[in-house]
């Protein structure tokens, strides 16, 4: 996190979607979700619970519906040969994931969804869900930039943090 937006930190005890819509306006990227510093037993973790819970999961490996491995190793093993993409729907929202490393968890989202207070409080539901599973921070970026961190979750505290992009 840059110096300059340290000060700007707030917690969002009470969503106002006002306030944070800019965060999700149309640049033309997508945002990412980003669980760091993980391993093939928080991706199990995470499977095993996704799988378990409410959430529509569709599994594809080179664009084609199959069903999910219940190993996670073996969509590592297969990920180099063939695509994967693993889609959750949540509400209106699209959370994807690639399975790019064991090193780190990483969902995309298309912004334009998050369109609403209600939605906003669905992904954030989501970020904190699997960072109290994980007991592990959650951070929303813009694409491919980890560093610059819009919403934070961090289960210690059980709250989201706001760092606005453009600063305070």
């Amino acid at each position: 996190m840059s110096p300059d937006h340290t000060n700007c930190l707030a917690q969002t005890e009470f969503m106002n979607w006002n306030k944070y819509k800019k965060e999700f306006e149309w640049d033309g990227s997508l945002r990412d979700i980003y669980i760091l510093n993980t391993d093939i037993g928080h991706w199990q973790r995470l499977i095993d619970s996704l799988q378990g819970g409410t959430y529509k999961i569709t599994f594809k490996v080179d664009d084609e519906t199959v069903a999910m491995p219940e190993d996670v190793t073996e969509i590592f093993r297969k990920r180099d040969d063939v695509t994967v993409l693993m889609s959750l729907a949540l509400g209106g929202i699209i959370i994807n994931s690639h399975f790019f490393t064991d090193q780190q968890i990483e969902f995309d989202i298309d912004p334009r969804e998050i369109n609403s207070e209600e939605k906003l409080n669905q992904l954030f539901g989501f970020m904190r869900g699997i960072g109290q599973l994980l007991q592990k921070e959650v951070i929303l970026t813009p694409e491919n930039a980890q560093e610059i961190i819009i919403f934070r979750y961090m289960p210690d505290t059980d709250r989201v943090e706001h760092n606005p992009i453009g600063g305070c």
